[in-house]
């Protein structure tokens, strides 16, 4: 069984590939979170309160590596260039560059690190996963249901 931190980081990637920034935002503030400059109607602002990051990065890198190490997540290394590469478990040790992350904002990541330097995706098996019941519980925690 995976933890909620989990789920929640296999939803985050569950529509298409996404950057670091999407995992750590639904783990830490219940999903993306936008400057009023640049936000859609009923989203969450940087301003409307103070944003404190509960889980750290390190945290969250911990729980990615144990997804794909259990085939549930899947990542690419996203170059410089714009070129994607597949990535292997083993390749984990480049993770290092989330050491101390604290982007509040889909912008705040661009700034910093771009489009990358990884993308993540949930595999078939973590999509099956997610949507097994015994995870309603979390989906309930979560007020997703």
């Amino acid at each position: 069984m995976i933890t909620k931190h989990q789920y929640q980081i296999l939803n985050a990637c569950a529509d298409d590939w996404e950057v670091f920034y999407f995992p750590f935002a639904m783990v830490n503030f219940g999903g993306q979170v936008f400057r009023r400059s640049d936000g859609p109607a009923c989203a969450q602002y940087d301003d409307e309160r103070t944003w404190s990051v509960i889980v750290t990065a390190e945290d969250v890198v911990r729980d990615i590596v144990a997804l794909l190490w259990a085939g549930l997540l899947t990542c690419q290394r996203v170059r410089d260039d714009g070129t994607r590469e597949a990535m292997g478990s083993d390749d984990a040790v480049e993770f290092s560059v989330y050491r101390g992350y604290d982007c509040l904002t889909f912008e705040d990541q661009v700034e910093r690190h771009g489009y990358g330097p990884h993308e993540f995706r949930v595999t078939d098996r973590g999509l099956a996963e997610i949507q097994e019941d015994r995870y309603e519980v979390y989906a309930k925690e979560l007020g997703w249901s």
